[in-house]
This record gives structure tokens, sequence and C-alpha cells, in this order.
């Protein structure tokens, strides 16, 4: 019983150690790109050098290794230095004139010497063998500055964030390139678009204000906790259900805000379907997943695609400030949604006129008792606002015309069609 209860704990222990790998797969799978890549196996040959007395056509050398099989090594280390025959035994490299030598080119493991230590003939007409196979890994894929496919502290690689997905992972430039085009392809055999939605004042309107019980009673007002006991109420833009699900069928959806990682998450759940069919986990907040995105202010598409596909990207935001530079062609502007403050506003105004006229305390009462103006405002009508509605038959448009530019010519035309049709429908529209 005991042998077989121990297989089954190693089975286990096993199982579970293996959990983090795989849900980093499961991860870089919603990223559209294949599994971590395993290390590549490698042949590795020696590089002559220069030397005082210059190389000659023929050389008796001697081989000396520096790093055994099995034995890790870091990009750029020393593996192997050649020297000349005549160098005594022992003598140290530094002290030495070396005439070749072998160095790491990336991070890896030394898997065999395939020629010994010892006398080796060098000749500068043919092509130096290879003396070592080798395991290597660039590092491709990162996490929290380890690497996703062996594991090891990835140092000095330059680096990418890939924003709006799992924290602290970053790709290597190439890497982030295939993320680009698979994603690209993916979109196009779908035939959508990237579509990134700021949150507040274009989607809804925040407040950390207690409304009444009327407000908060509209099926568009929602309540969310942050910090996990600070309540806020959240009034949706109208119209922004019948929105995000028509955007859907076309676009694949981003939430990109200046506000906290959280406080996406909490709006995301109150926007999105139980199956995550909107969003999914496409995030992007500060200071967590990018963080200079606080200097000046600027939201930057480079940031959610490093390695390419902005140009299959278009982008809402009440604000045309932060964003800068050629990325303004993707833009659609929208009028800012302030409820919260419009209906502060109307009933400081509606509390002032029944302070200074007596017979409008009689007719207010009569609307309901113990009610505040604001409480009646906001019960007795929803707010008309058609900015949603016109946004997205801009978003139409520039969909039908994408996709009809690359069945003619290839190209693509989203962010110069929606600069100019964008423009149009900025501004339009009753309640903001």
């Amino acid at each position: 019983v005991w042998p077989l209860l121990a297989t089954g704990a190693r089975a286990i222990h096993t199982a579970m150690a293996d959990l983090p790998k795989r849900r980093l797969l499961t991860k870089r799978k919603r990223l559209d790109t294949s599994a971590p890549k395993a290390e590549t196996k490698a042949l590795l040959s020696l590089e002559l050098l220069g030397s005082e007395g210059g190389v000659p056509a023929e050389l008796e050398a001697r081989l000396v290794w520096h790093t055994q099989p099995g034995a890790a090594f870091s990009q750029g280390d020393l593996l192997a230095t050649l020297v000349r025959s005549e160098t005594a035994e022992g003598a140290s490299v530094n002290s030495c004139d070396p005439v070749g030598r072998l160095l790491a080119p990336l991070d890896g493991n030394l898997v065999d010497h395939l020629v010994p230590a010892g006398p080796l003939a060098v000749s500068q007409a043919s092509t130096l063998p290879a003396v070592a196979s080798a395991q290597l890994c660039a590092h491709v894929v990162c996490v929290g500055g380890l690497c996703a496919v062996c594991g090891r502290k990835a140092q000095g690689a330059k680096k990418v964030t890939l924003s709006g997905c799992a924290s602290g992972l970053t790709l290597s430039a190439s890497e982030a390139q295939h993320v680009a085009e698979a994603t690209r392809s993916r979109l196009r055999a779908a035939r959508k678009l990237h579509l990134v939605l700021d949150i507040d004042n274009t989607l809804l309107e925040c407040t950390a204000t207690p409304p009444g019980e009327s407000v908060a009673a509209l099926a568009s007002v929602r309540k969310i906790f942050l910090g996990g006991r600070h309540p806020h109420w959240i009034k949706l833009r109208p119209g922004l259900g019948e929105f995000l699900r028509r955007a859907s069928e076309l676009f694949e959806m981003t939430l990109y805000t200046h506000g906290k990682r959280e406080y996406a998450q909490q709006v995301a759940r109150a926007l999105d379907t139980p199956s995550k069919s909107f969003f999914g986990d496409r995030l992007v907040s500060t200071p967590d997943d990018v963080p200079d995105l606080n200097e000046g202010q600027h939201k930057c598409l480079d940031r959610l695609f490093p390695g390419g596909g902005a140009d299959q990207t278009l982008v809402m935001d009440d604000r045309e400030d932060v964003w800068e530079g050629p990325r303004l062609g993707h833009l659609l502007p929208v009028r800012p949604y302030k409820f919260w403050k419009r209906r502060m506003a109307k009933a400081a105004f509606s509390s002032a006129q029944s302070k200074a006229t007596p017979d409008s305390r009689s007719s207010s009462a009569s609307g309901g008792e113990g009610q505040k103006p604001a409480e009646l405002l906001a019960s007795s009508e929803e707010d008309e606002c058609p900015q949603l509605a016109m946004s997205l038959t801009v978003l139409e448009r520039v969909h039908a015309s994408y996709y009809a530019n690359q069945a003619d010519s290839g190209q693509s035309q989203a962010s110069g069609y929606a600069s100019g049709q964008g423009r149009a429908s900025h501004g339009g529209g009753g309640g903001g």
C-alpha cells in the first residue's frame, strides 16, 4: 500500500509543479501565439582572433575548456580558448596570447564537448569545426523576469512589455512580431478589427457619492466595490449594452484606462457577459500594466501592440489630448458623458428654485415625499444620448471600408477613414 501511496503522491506533486507552466501556456494561447518554443540545440564553433605575431595559415594549437558538459552558462561567457601549442600547461588565459575563443551566443547549457581538450590543428583556409553542442535559450517570453521556457532569470535582454495580459509578461522583439502576425492573421480570418475603448466619460461615469434610492434603482446604474469595501456607482451611457453587443461582432475590444487595474476589472465584470465575450482579459490600466503611461499622461497603441497591429486598430475616447502623434488618425472622439455632474447641477438649480418660489414646494412634495430633487430628475427620465449609436454607425462603415480595401488592394485604410468619419460623429447628441 505504501509504495502505491508514494507513487500517487509523486504523480500529484509532478502535476502540481507543472500547473504554473500550464497556466502560462493557456495565457500565451490567448495571446494568439504558439506554446513556448523548446530550447534550441546548437553546434558551437570557435572564433579565430588576431594576435601580435599574426595567425599562420596552418596552426598547431591546443584547445582549453573552461566549461564542462552539463554546466549552465550566460550569454557572452568564455566557454573555451584556443592557445598556441607552446603555451605552458595550466597557464592562465589572461597571461597567454590566445588565437581563438568560444563565446556563448545566448544563455544555455553545455551538452557535450565534440572536440576534447588538447592539441588541435587549425587552418585559416578551412571552416573551423564545431567543438561543442549546447542547448540555447533566447528567453523570448518572460514572466516576472523569469524565462517561461527555461526558467532562468533573463538579464540584459531587450524586452517589450505586452500590456493587458499577465502581469510582468515581456516578450523579445522577434516574439512580439510573431504574436502580432498571428493576431493579424486570426482577425482577418474572422473579418474583425481591434477596438480600444476608454472607460470614464466614454462608456460610463463613476462616482463615490451615494445616489438616492431612485437613482440607484435604475437599470443603467451599477454598484461596484474598490478596495473590497469602498462602494462606487457607475452610470452606463445610454445604449451601451446594444453598442457592445453589435461592436463585438466586428471588433475584438480592449478596455484602456488611466485608472487602476482593480477598477478596470470591476468595470469589465459589470459590462461583460458571463462568458467574457466582450473583453475577455483584455484590460490595460496604470501603473501596473504600463509603468510609463503616466509620463505626459499619454496613451500609446505601441504599448498595446509592441510587435505591430496598430494598423488594424480604432480607438474611442472622450479625450484627444491623451493621444498624440500619428495614432490620432485611429481616434474616434466622443462627447464626454457626465451624468452625475449634470444631474447634480440640475438638482441644485431645482432646489434653489423651490426655495425661492413657495408654490414650488407643494408641487415638489406632490411628486414624492422625502425624495431629493436629484432623485426625481433621474427617476422621471432616462437621459437621451445618441452618441454610441452614432459611433457604432461610424465603426460599421470603417469596418466595411477596411475589408473592401483589403479585397481590392490589400492595403489598410482604417486609420484615415476613421479620422474623417470619427470627427463627423463628434459632438452630435443631446445628453453627451
